[in-house]
């Protein structure tokens, strides 16, 4: 969003993420290193809620004053974009692998994190805020 107000993403960035902030990440491996009987089942650690990804580029662009367009664009031309440059030397923002990681739904049920080891996630702006504010 810094480098360009234009965001070229496939499915017009209806594809979900679940960012979790560093915070909120230390707070449950710290929490699940004191858990007296952990058990064996795996817990999920991520944030408040799922966001499009679309919706995260927005809040991003909100967070630091820009405006911010979304570009539909077909999955194969990013591919076929980033693996061009990737074999002739040219640094792009994200690779051909980042991109096909983009298309995965990317939701998870927390309430394991919540019950297990005691942490509350805070939600994305508040966690952006948060990393702006060290800058």
């Amino acid at each position: 969003v810094r480098r360009s107000p234009v965001v070229p993403l496939p499915r017009t960035g209806r594809m979900l993420v679940q960012p979790i902030h560093i915070d909120d990440v230390v707070a449950a491996l710290a929490a699940a290193a004191l858990v007296p009987n952990p058990g064996s089942a795996p817990i999920v650690i991520a944030g408040a809620e799922a966001l499009s990804l679309a919706e995260l580029f927005r809040t991003c662009a909100k967070a630091i004053g820009r405006r911010v367009w979304i570009v539909p664009a077909p999955l194969r031309l990013l591919l076929l974009v980033c693996g061009l440059a990737e074999r002739l030397g040219v640094k792009l923002p994200v690779r051909r692998a980042e991109v096909l990681r983009f298309t995965e739904d990317k939701a998870f049920a927390i309430d394991d994190m919540v019950a297990r080891l005691g942490v509350h996630p805070v939600p994305f702006d508040v966690g952006l805020g948060k990393v702006l504010a060290e800058v």
